[in-house]
């Protein structure tokens, strides 16, 4: 049983950056490189819950968060803060749903 639920939209003024929180069931974990201060880094393969859309994301360097994933995401669904920039989505959050 699902329930049904919009895509929510925060607007930070002071940034005007756009973080959208949306739901995402996770179908791939790539690990990437690690950054120059040896913090983990990741590629999500995702497909959007409401829209079925098929989106790739990545963690950013340095995210603190990041060193809670584990290959146990895969196939699991999860609510994501996401930041979309001309070439790549960045996964600002997430956590387990």
């Amino acid at each position: 049983m699902h329930s049904i639920q919009s895509d929510i939209t925060f607007i930070y003024t002071n940034t005007q950056e756009e973080i959208t929180m949306q739901q995402f069931h996770v179908i791939q974990i790539k690990r990437l490189t690690n950054t120059t201060n040896g913090n983990a880094r990741f590629e999500f393969i995702c497909r959007n819950c409401f829209t079925g859309q098929k989106v790739n994301m990545k963690t950013r360097g340095n995210a603190m968060w990041a060193c809670a994933i584990s290959s146990a995401w895969e196939g699991r669904s999860i609510y994501a803060e996401t930041k979309t920039t001309k070439k790549t989505t960045f996964i600002e959050n997430a956590k387990l749903v």
